[in-house]
């Protein structure tokens, strides 16, 4: 079906009489309408048949006497056998919701309806992550750790400015200064945020407009200072924290300025809670999975937002420094 969008009822009118395989009608307003309810109708009868099912909060408050009432109702076709086993086992509405297949098996419960039971969790699961509701607020995590290494090289090659290091076969610009503030108000790309921002890494200075720009949108920045270097560091001092909030938030932007493959996946657990997930950093020093996983914005489109340097130009070509906000 192709949907078509007409400036006028005239153009509208001949459209609708014209038979060029688009799905048209020549019908009397009358007999449209009939036909339109009649689809409704059969369209409301066929959503009823589709199971509804209680929340995942309600399940979790689940005795396990009224767990197996929940699961007799259903559609599992469990026999008197299959009762017995889950009852010996006293599981509650909680447990039930963390049951993995093998467990199951464990219990002494056969394949079939195993799986059957595996598929309504998985069902009662997806339902209760469907059902809240999409915002557009951008919840960021900030790996300082190498956005300024990396970005020494790339802003060095692409402004031609610094030494060349021979080892990397790259300018490297020293003097790069970043603004996290302004990088800020370049990610957010007008939308707000949903938390406190994360910083992980080198502390921003106490000039930075990173301060001033988060506290005007109701919030304080935490701060993790300090080198970062293995992957428990990183998984302790931001994923875990970042986990929390996909966890405990309704459904976002999971803003991303990082380029490991370490957070991967973190990513990959957004996606499944119905997250959008973002990646802003520099083309050379992210990794393949993550520009393939997310929506990647490289910095090395917009650097000149958020960063400046300060020191000699030994081109000569850089004579006036201009800063707009």
């Amino acid at each position: 079906m192709r949907f078509l969008v007409y400036g006028n009822r005239t153009g509208l009118n001949k459209a609708l009489t014209r038979k060029n395989g688009y799905w048209l009608t020549n019908l009397s307003n009358r007999k449209l309408l009939k036909c339109l309810q009649r689809q409704t109708r059969n369209l409301s009868q066929d959503t009823k048949t589709e199971r509804s099912f209680p929340s995942v909060e309600e399940i979790k408050k689940y005795s396990p006497e009224q767990l197996l009432s929940f699961l007799k109702s259903g559609d599992l076709y469990l026999t008197n056998n299959d009762i017995e086993m889950i009852e010996k086992n006293d599981i509650a509405g909680e447990d039930f919701l963390l049951l993995k297949e093998d467990d199951l098996y464990r219990i002494g419960l056969p394949i079939a309806p195993a799986k059957r039971m595996i598929q309504l969790i998985e069902k009662v699961s997806k339902t209760s992550v469907m059902d809240k509701p999409i915002t557009n607020l951008v919840h960021l995590f900030i790996d300082n750790s190498n956005i300024w290494i990396e970005g020494k090289y790339t802003v060095g090659n692409l402004e031609r400015l610094g030494t060349f290091d021979s080892d990397r076969n790259s300018y490297c610009f020293k003097q790069l200064q970043i603004d996290h503030g302004r990088l800020l108000t370049t990610v957010q790309c007008g939308r707000k945020l949903g938390s406190a921002p994360l910083v992980i890494g080198s502390c921003p200075s106490p000039n930075d407009s990173l301060w001033a720009r988060v506290r005007d949108q109701g919030f304080k920045v935490n701060i993790f200072d300090g080198d970062i270097g293995s992957h428990r560091e990183k998984k302790i001092k931001l994923v875990l924290p970042a986990t929390e909030t996909i966890m405990s938030s309704d459904p976002g932007v999971l803003v991303l300025i990082a380029g490991d493959r370490d957070y991967r996946p973190l990513v990959k657990q957004a996606q499944k809670l119905n997250w959008t997930a973002e990646t802003w950093f520099w083309s050379s020093g992210t990794s393949r999975l993550l520009k393939s996983d997310t929506i990647f914005r490289s910095l090395n489109n917009c650097y000149r937002t958020f960063s400046y340097g300060l020191g000699p130009d030994l081109t000569g070509k850089n004579d006036v420094l201009e800063v707009t906000d």
